[in-house]
């Protein structure tokens, strides 16, 4: 169905083209052209929503088991069109990276308040952008809901271009049973120095995860990571490039993040999405 917005900004076009052209001839192709340039920034904002929304872990999935939060991985500016126009959208504590925010921990999503979003909402980018190709690494705040995902990855792998796998065990350190929903597997970012050297990318698996966990209880979730080096270039693009280099041998290390929608009796003092990370792994590359 075309916009009315878009058939009356066209008559004006050409009543503006009409009264300004010199013999009093319109000039067809020229209104055209302007129009397009009109719809172009409504079109490009929508593309990007869409193909932020596509890399995003699956909470697709999860609302369709029911049961889960509300989750917005988007944020909005003042005329509250998706703002696309960085790699991984606002994300707070994120430290440099291009976007320039301020270092400092990722705060409790449920703290985090979009006002150019209608009636305000959580402001995330995809648990894959917290970190960029090049820059320090993000610093999160524990989760409140006491769960932590540790990486588990073997001790030595080949130089090379191909992917590692390993799990990440995530653990409820908590005192209260946690129940909830995320992603088919976490993010992945391999540092070098607190470095971000690669992080996960591309399209994601939109699938729900259940994770159902009483205090001290632990589960695994598949994982893998590619031993490249990325650049920050990369981090602007859909997914990287296939050509990146293979990581020199040396000891790198390896953290995992994802987002958690919690569900079930306590979700209602629990922020939604929560943002669950843990310590660092190191893997040497021979």
């Amino acid at each position: 169905m075309s916009d009315p917005r878009e058939g009356a900004a066209t008559r004006s076009l050409l009543s503006d083209t009409a009264a300004n052209a010199p013999t009093g001839v319109l000039d067809v192709d020229a209104v055209l052209r302007r129009a397009r340039r009109r719809r172009l920034p409504r079109r490009l904002a929508t593309g990007g929503a869409g193909a932020l929304a596509i890399a995003g872990i699956g909470f697709a999935g999860a609302n369709a088991l029911g049961g889960v939060g509300e989750v917005t991985t988007l944020s909005s500016g003042p005329s509250g069109d998706s703002t696309a126009d960085s790699p991984a959208g606002p994300v707070e504590g994120q430290a440099g990276g291009g976007g320039g925010a301020e270092s400092g921990p990722l705060p409790a999503p449920g703290a985090v308040s979009d006002s150019g979003a209608a009636g305000g909402g959580i402001s995330l980018a995809p648990a894959e952008k917290v970190n960029f190709c090049g820059g320090p690494l993000a610093e999160v705040a524990p989760a409140q809901t006491g769960l932590v995902a540790t990486p588990r990855f073997p001790a030595t792998a080949p130089v090379g271009t191909e992917y590692i796998t390993g799990t990440v065990t995530v653990t409820n350190t908590g005192t209260e049973r946690v129940t909830g929903y995320t992603g088919a597997s976490p993010a992945m970012t391999v540092s070098e120095a607190g470095i971000t050297v690669w992080h996960t990318n591309g399209p994601q698996i939109m699938m729900a995860q259940l994770i159902d966990l009483e205090p001290g209880a632990s589960v695994d979730l598949p994982a893998s990571i590619l031993p490249v080096r990325c650049g920050i270039e990369d981090d602007s693009a859909e997914s990287f490039r296939e050509d990146l280099p293979p990581l020199e041998p040396g000891v790198y290390q390896l953290s995992a993040i994802f987002y958690l929608t919690p569900e079930g009796p306590s979700a209602a003092s629990l922020p939604s999405p929560d943002v669950v990370s843990g310590p660092l792994a190191d893997i040497e590359l021979q």
